[in-house]
């Protein structure tokens, strides 16, 4: 499979910087926060006593396991 990619130099006079500045931003936030529950979750799994930070975290995770379930059974009927 092959792609076509187009590079494009945007300098801060470009009408279009401020946008693709701010979903720069903002993809970086996302990509930092995954990370940082990926890090928590394998790093703390099998500590005996957990931060409420890292409680947090692992509640977040079970609920989105719970939910991919509900979404995958859901499908199969």
């Amino acid at each position: 499979m092959a792609f076509t990619v187009t590079q494009r130099v945007i300098s801060s006079e470009d009408t279009i910087y401020s946008y693709c500045d701010n979903l720069c931003k903002k993809a970086k936030l996302l990509y930092n926060a995954a990370l940082f529950r990926v890090r928590n979750v394998f790093t703390r799994y099998e500590k005996e006593y957990r931060t409420e930070n890292e409680i947090g975290v692992f509640l977040v995770f079970l609920r989105s396991r719970i939910n991919v379930r509900i979404l995958l059974k859901s499908l199969r009927e």
